[in-house]
C-alpha cells in the first residue's frame, strides 16, 4: 500500500498499524478570486495541502485503516473553522465592540447611512 505522506505504519504484536504521523498542523485561510475561502494546510513551512486532499478523498476511508483518524480529522475541522472565522473577521466592515448595545446598534446606522443618500433625494424632489 503506498502510504500517504501524513500516516506512518508501526507494528504492534506483529501486525502492521497505521497513525497520522503529527497532529501540528496549521491551516490557513486566505481569499482568492471568489467567494469561497482557500484553506491550505502546513507542517512548519512545508505545503502538505494536496497530502490532506489525498488522503480526504481517497476511495478507501481512511477511518477503516488509520487508527486515530477520527480525532485528526476533529482536530483538522476546528482549525478550519477557526481559520475562516479569522478571515471573515478581518474582511468584515463591521467594526469589533464590546458593549451588546453598540453590537445592535451598527447595523441600524449603518443602514441608514445606506439610505440617506436615497432620503434625501426623496425629499428634495418633493
Amino acid at each position: 500500500m503506498a502510504l500517504n505522506p501524513l500516516v506512518v505504519a508501526y507494528e504492534k504484536d506483529g501486525v502492521t498499524h497505521y497513525k497520522m504521523k503529527t497532529y501540528d498542523i496549521t491551516v490557513k485561510a486566505h481569499q482568492s478570486t471568489g467567494i469561497v475561502p482557500v484553506t491550505t494546510y502546513w507542517i512548519g513551512e512545508e505545503d502538505v495541502t494536496s497530502a490532506v486532499l489525498k488522503l480526504r478523498l481517497s476511495p478507501q476511508s481512511p477511518t477503516t485503516y488509520v487508527d486515530d483518524y477520527e480525532a485528526w480529522q476533529s482536530m483538522v475541522f476546528t482549525k478550519e473553522q477557526q481559520a475562516i472565522q479569522a478571515l471573515y473577521e478581518f474582511a468584515s466592515m463591521a467594526p469589533t465592540f464590546k458593549k451588546p448595545l453598540a453590537k445592535k446598534l451598527w447595523p441600524v446606522l449603518f443602514a441608514l447611512l445606506l439610505l440617506a443618500p436615497i432620503i434625501l433625494v426623496a425629499l428634495l424632489t418633493r
